[in-house]
């Protein structure tokens, strides 16, 4: 790392993680997985299947909130105290450039919709599981960008609702996660655009760089989610999951692109930095119980990622 980035970081603002120190107590029932042919869906439940726990997770691909209203109802009607329903939903819109109104409907009314009825109860069996992004926490780049200002919104409407109808403590769970890497791209994210030009040998052109990214592997991200399925949600309801150890954008393209061998499409500079980005601030680590002792911010591993999914992608 250079020492300019160094000596930057060092001066940063550390945004707390919102996670409890130490473990909480178990928590058992069944697992709903609504969206689970996305990639953090379909490697959570490639992870539960694995666990030997005597019970699989339920997949639900729907966008109905109906439906999924429907079937969370008929699976609390088999639990047995002190068994909850754990929903994680995993849907949503992720490009900035969709207009507001689609991304508000995915990401804040849909999950509303399927959440609020289960709010008013005095004896809850049944919680949930939002996913946001880290970037959130970010005020100014929050505004500018019409996705991250979904998930305010979002993240907003789970606090608020964390304590209606009673004590909802431990019920509501918004997780912010930072960028994830690993099954398929999008071609609206950096990853995407850089594996784009890389299987087309084509220019990759970008800002100075300067901007500060965690990178984590969907299976680090579905282990912490499996970690979280499985204990008391004595935190929150807003928490996020950082291994504290970011990247400017201009190390990982260029430690990609010498890693590809084709330095020379790589251009730098060649478009304008947003001044609503973030350069300085870090965000504290996540305690060791929920993020395991593998995550890191090794490029070696987007690169291995990277080249399997071009030299895939080429044939």
């Amino acid at each position: 790392m250079r020492d300019i980035d160094r000596k930057r970081r060092g001066a940063a603002i550390v945004i707390p993680s919102g996670f409890a120190q130490s473990a909480p107590a178990p928590q058992t029932g069944p697992v709903l997985v609504v969206g689970s042919r996305g990639n953090i869906g379909t490697a959570l439940l490639a992870r539960l299947d694995s666990d030997d726990i005597g019970q699989k997770p339920i997949a639900l691909d729907t966008r109905s909130g109906a439906m999924v209203i429907r079937t969370i109802r008929s699976l609390t009607a088999t639990l047995r105290s002190p068994q909850w329903l754990t929903v994680v939903i995993a849907i949503g819109q992720t490009d900035p450039r969709a207009n507001r109104q689609t991304l508000d409907d995915a990401n804040v009314r849909l999950p509303g919709e399927i959440i609020e009825p289960f709010l008013d109860t005095t004896a809850p069996c049944v919680r949930f599981l939002t996913l946001g992004s880290a970037l959130e926490a970010l005020n100014s780049l929050a505004r500018a960008n019409p996705y991250l200002a979904s998930k305010c919104k979002l993240s907003d409407w789970m606090s608020t609702n964390t304590g209606a109808g009673g004590d909802k403590s431990g019920q509501l769970l918004h997780l912010r996660l930072h960028t994830v890497y690993g099954g398929q791209t999008r071609p609206h994210m950096f990853l995407g655009q850089m594996a784009q030009a890389l299987r087309e040998h084509t220019t990759f052109r970008m800002s100075s760089g300067e901007q500060l990214r965690e990178f984590h592997a969907v299976e680090t991200v579905a282990n912490s989610l499996a970690t979280l399925l499985r204990c008391q949600w004595t935190f929150g309801p807003i928490a996020t999951l950082s291994h504290g150890r970011p990247l400017t954008l201009r190390e990982l393209a260029e430690a990609v692109f010498e890693h590809f061998a084709c330095p020379e499409l790589l251009q730098t500079g060649a478009l304008q930095r947003s001044e609503h980005e973030n350069l300085q601030q870090t965000f504290e680590p996540a305690p060791r119980w929920v993020l395991g002792p593998a995550a890191d911010r090794q490029i070696g591993p987007i690169q291995a990622w990277l080249r399997l999914l071009v030299d895939s992608q080429r044939r």
